[in-house]
């Protein structure tokens, strides 16, 4: 026996990593299809993971509200010069990233943006 179930509950005290009703509703409510294009570094100092992971849950939990209206893509800009003219393209732009590591500074250009785009 096999199966395939995700739970997740949010017990902050504000709620803030809930979808409002209003979310849900628009979401359900698409028309047409819904493409979100999530621009993101895979590789940024490790300060700015937690945001990054959390940034992409609340993505796809916005893409699992509606499977077949919306459709989530994640591209990593830094992959390939094809995906930072997609990125560049989209409006998208690399921001510059501090990481602190032993008493050394480094900065590092990554990714962060998100294009929606509806219907074709």
């Amino acid at each position: 026996l096999v199966s395939d179930w995700n739970c997740r509950k949010d017990l902050s005290r504000e709620k803030r990593f809930d979808l409002t009703e209003s979310t849900e509703k628009v979401i359900n409510s698409l028309e047409e299809k819904l493409y979100i294009d999530a621009f993101y570094s895979s590789d940024v100092p490790g300060m700015h993971k937690a945001r990054l992971t959390l940034a992409k849950e609340v993505l796809k939990e916005i893409a699992s509200v509606n499977t077949k209206k919306v459709v989530l893509r994640f591209i990593d800009p830094d992959s390939s010069e094809s995906n930072k003219k997609k990125a560049a393209e989209a409006g998208i732009r690399a921001y510059p990233l501090e990481k602190l590591e032993r008493g050394s500074r480094e900065e590092k250009l990554a990714y962060f943006g998100v294009r929606l785009t509806v219907g074709t």
